[in-house]
């Protein structure tokens, strides 16, 4: 993964963000680790299959959270924004290739 340095898109990101903000999407954040990690202590194995995309989409949702507020006060993202961490991997390989080929046809 790549990282992505959220300060060559504007020098001034995290002007628009305080403190009880950034309370809100780490308390969040907080939040569904803590969720995650109940679910993980206690699941059964009749529900792994419940449990493996709830953990997909928690860890996915955690992701985006902490890119948020890592943005916004200046921090390096570790994906980006919604789209790369909740549009499946394959439909940005798919938009990759589609590119690929126009510029070649292009």
């Amino acid at each position: 993964m790549a990282n992505l340095d959220i300060n060559t898109a504007s020098e001034h990101v995290h002007a628009d963000i305080d403190k009880e903000q950034l309370a809100i999407l780490f308390s969040e954040i907080g939040s569904e680790a803590n969720i995650l990690e109940e679910m993980l202590l206690e699941h059964s194995e009749s529900a792994a299959t419940n449990l493996f995309h709830a953990t997909i989409s928690l860890t996915q949702k955690i992701g985006y959270l902490a890119d948020k507020g890592a943005g916004k006060s200046g921090g390096i993202l570790t994906k980006g924004g919604a789209s790369d961490w909740f549009i499946p991997p394959m439909y940005h390989y798919a938009a990759r290739g589609a590119q690929e080929t126009n510029t070649k046809k292009g």
